[in-house]
């Protein structure tokens, strides 16, 4: 789902975008003539791979999202919650995509794995 960069306004627009077993909800309003704030949540369910086991287990989310969004090219970056949106339509699946994605850089451990005393090899 996209809509139009210039259709969004300073008064809060909800959104919700539905992909597999995730939902991103949330409002979007502009800040200025080329950024525009989203505030919301990825809800849902994915698929993980544990990182002390390395066993694929499913996790409910609930992740909480702020994101400036940009139709311009940023050249200095005061953070990394920006997306760029050069083409000026703000694409949903590319947020909840990226934002996922992020997600599972983290560490991740299974029920298993929180739950056991077992020592585990560590490198220093």
């Amino acid at each position: 789902m996209k809509t139009a960069f210039s259709k969004i306004t300073t008064s809060p627009k909800e959104f919700i975008f539905k992909k597999d077993n995730l939902k991103l909800v949330c409002k979007l309003k502009r800040l200025n003539k080329n950024t525009v704030f989203l505030d919301g949540v990825i809800l849902g369910e994915i698929t993980l791979f544990c990182d002390r086991c390395s066993e694929e287990f499913k996790e409910q989310i609930n992740w909480p999202l702020q994101l400036r969004l940009s139709n311009v090219a940023v050249k200095e970056a005061e953070d990394l919650d920006i997306i760029e949106f050069i083409n000026s339509d703000i694409d949903f699946e590319t947020i909840l995509d990226s934002e996922v994605d992020s997600y599972k850089l983290s560490y991740h451990y299974c029920q298993k794995c929180k739950e056991s005393d077992e020592e585990f090899e560590r490198e220093f």
